[in-house]
């Protein structure tokens, strides 16, 4: 019982991860074309 609640924890964190990976991934982006942009002007 413990066990299986803690891999549904750990698969949830590992999901929570990914997505901050790729939410963080697109600020960077986000980012540089501004950088990019204020350079421009």
């Amino acid at each position: 019982m413990r066990e299986s609640t803690f891999q549904g924890n750990f698969f949830l964190s590992k999901e929570h991860l990914s997505k901050n990976v790729s939410y963080n991934r697109k600020l960077k982006q986000k980012q540089l074309l501004f950088n990019y942009y204020l350079l421009k002007l």
